[in-house]
């Protein structure tokens, strides 16, 4: 992998080809990520064209253990450099061989696709190795990597990983992972940390039309929970290990599953709902920015509260990205899961808005684009 091209390399991209595309996502997080992406590629190939690339849902949608003979084909026909094989079956995922032509480079926006739950893996992992062996600069980017070390997902990415031009996480388990199963990679943090920082101004602007409270605690669901019950419950139970505070909640439910879970909750619980129907990313960053504390599972809520200075309570999601942040921020304060103790909840929120916590070495991260481009 070669990280050291010149910056001359530059001059010969036309087109830029991006995906995954997370622009249209209702999740403010994905909105931010492709707008952070958007804004490097942009500083660092200003004459290029950023094409967003939509790839069509998986196939075998009521089956989808079915797809496995895929992914296995997949992986036997990059071993054996079949490229005839691979580019009908990436065909039948839904990519079409001439996209393969249509760009100079891809930057592959990893995002929350890259773990072992994730039924769009093989389809993405594999479509890099197409777009590589048709000449193409392949690199992957802005990734939260949680993969088991032996298996099927580990055989896939050291196949294809290696070949590429650059590997990039976005924190540094991630990044200790990939160096595990031997592919070089760098933490170079995620693209929402790339976005211009909006003034107080800005964020005054933003959040005026919500008619904010002047103090109150935001809180967020998680990719851990589900549209269930007992999902409900773990959310009840946060507040009311907050529910001395005296300061109005405001669930931030910038996902479907939130919102889902926010209406059962507002049944019992006294809180206020904003949501992706309410607003876009930069409105979800500004309320969390003027909030007093940040409590939640959503990664990118508590990167936007690093960015604007809001503390938060990071519970953890479906994988292990929120240990990651936490690490790459130098955060004061560990992952906490969704069974946490109230009373220590609750000692933690009192203890934070005491001031009782020193945040002075949190570092937020500054991403710049990668040499590459």
């Amino acid at each position: 992998m070669d990280h050291k091209k010149t910056k001359t390399i530059r001059a010969i991209y036309v087109k830029i080809l991006y995906y995954l595309n997370t622009s249209t996502s209702v999740n403010w997080g994905s909105q931010a990520t492709s707008a952070g992406m958007r804004h490097l590629v942009s500083e660092s190939c200003p004459n290029a064209d950023f094409e967003p690339f939509d790839l069509p849902p998986l196939p075998l949608k009521w089956f989808p253990y079915l797809r496995i003979i895929a992914d296995v084909l997949l992986i036997h026909y990059i071993k054996k450099n079949n490229k005839i094989g691979l580019e009908l079956l990436l065909r039948w995922y839904g990519i079409h061989p001439e996209k393969y032509h249509q760009c100079d480079a891809v930057v592959f926006n990893g995002e929350g696709t890259i773990h072992h739950k994730s039924g769009h893996f093989f389809r993405l992992i594999a479509s890099l190795y197409a777009f590589k062996i048709n000449g193409k600069t392949v690199i992957s980017m802005n990734q939260t990597v949680d993969i088991p070390i032996k298996g099927m997902h580990a055989d896939m990415i050291k196949l294809v990983y290696p070949r590429l031009d650059a590997v990039y996480t976005r924190e540094p388990v991630s990044c200790r992972l990939l160096q595990n199963l031997g592919i070089e990679n760098s933490v170079i943090g995620d693209a929402a940390y790339a976005l211009p920082q909006m003034t107080a101004d800005e964020i005054d602007a933003l959040a005026r039309k919500y008619e904010l409270p002047v103090d109150y605690i935001a809180l967020t669901g998680s990719s851990f929970l589900e549209k269930n019950k007992k999902s409900v419950g773990k959310i009840i139970s946060v507040i009311d290990a907050i529910k001395e505070i005296p300061y109005p909640i405001v669930f931030l439910a910038n996902t479907k599953t939130d919102l889902y879970l926010a209406k059962k909750v507002e049944k019992v619980r006294d809180i206020r709902t904003i949501s992706y129907k309410d607003a876009k990313y930069r409105e979800g960053m500004a309320i969390v920015a003027k909030a007093r504390l940040l409590i939640g599972g959503r990664q990118h809520p508590n990167i936007f509260a690093a960015i604007y200075g809001t503390p938060f309570i990071g519970l953890e999601g479906n994988t292990h990205k929120m240990k990651g942040v936490i690490e790459l921020l130098q955060y004061p304060i560990p992952s906490m899961n969704w069974n946490s103790d109230q009373a220590e909840l609750s000692n933690l929120v009192k203890r934070i808005l005491n001031d009782e916590i020193d945040f002075s070495q949190v570092t937020v991260p500054v991403v710049r684009a990668p040499n590459i481009l």
